[in-house]
């Protein structure tokens, strides 16, 4: 499922980097992602203006991670 959610956010056109981190001393384990528009061939300055913003996200799950990206880019825009 968190595999499906992942495809989903990456055929929108955002490039996601996962790392996986241990958590101090004790063994916990924490993940952060970045995601970026990835560049269109025929870009616009638009498209290259959109591809330089960064979304971060930060969780103790890959469910926890994948939902707090979706949030942040499947987010509505206001006008």
């Amino acid at each position: 499922m968190i595999e499906e959610r992942l495809k989903k956010l990456m055929s929108l056109g955002w490039n996601i980097m996962i790392q996986c981190k241990g958590k101090g001393e004790a063994y916990q384990l924490t993940y952060e992602a970045s995601a970026k528009l990835a560049i269109p061939r025929k870009a616009t300055t638009e498209d290259l203006y959109r591809s330089m913003v960064k979304i971060e996200a930060l969780a103790d799950t890959l469910e926890e991670l994948v939902t707090a990206l979706e949030k942040k880019i499947l987010k509505p825009v206001r006008k």
